[in-house]
């Protein structure tokens, strides 16, 4: 989609950012070009996705090549907090159209004493309001055309900027 060179595609290797991809029925329309961009930056992310709708499901990153997707349906945005706070992440990457309800008080708490830096990526037309209150940044991928020439998870990976702002691989000079 942009063509960049913020993000070194040779990845640092260090799986620092953990990624959290709503897999809820309402993805359904990007999950393909999600699964692909994900794989193409592997080497940015924690060898784990973690996938969710109501429940926490981890994976191996190499298993969105065979399009494994564990979904219970719907989309809480509590069960990604509690997980992420329970493994002592430093940065979460969480991927979602932003239908996924707002966290209450105690766990907002909770994120700011743990240090939990969460970046959102949502999808075109995402919902931000659920997520506001605990997004360090949170950015809105680029709507991608359904007709003419196709452009597949390659191009979507390829959008260099939104990947390295919401990974968090900006480099500095």
């Amino acid at each position: 989609l942009y063509a960049s060179r913020i993000l070194d595609r040779r990845g640092r290797g260090d799986g620092a950012t953990h990624v959290y991809l709503d897999v809820s029925f309402s993805m359904n329309q990007w999950i393909q070009e999600l699964y692909g961009a994900l794989t193409a930056l592997r080497r940015h992310l924690h060898p784990e996705v973690h996938l969710f709708s109501t429940q926490v499901r981890s994976i191996p990153l190499a298993k969105l090549v065979e399009g494994v997707r564990l979904t219970t349906g719907g989309t809480s945005i509590e069960c990604v907090l509690e997980h992420a706070l329970d493994r002592k992440a430093r940065r979460v990457l969480v991927v979602t159209d932003g239908y996924v309800g707002k966290p209450d008080s105690a766990q907002l708490e909770r994120l700011r004493r743990a240090g939990l830096e969460i970046r959102v990526l949502l999808t075109p037309e995402g919902w931000r309001p659920d997520l506001e209150e605990c997004a360090a940044r949170m950015e809105q991928l680029p709507e991608i055309p359904r007709s003419g020439p196709a452009l597949g998870p390659a191009a979507l990976a390829t959008d260099t900027v939104t990947a390295a702002v919401v990974i968090g691989r900006e480099r500095t000079a």
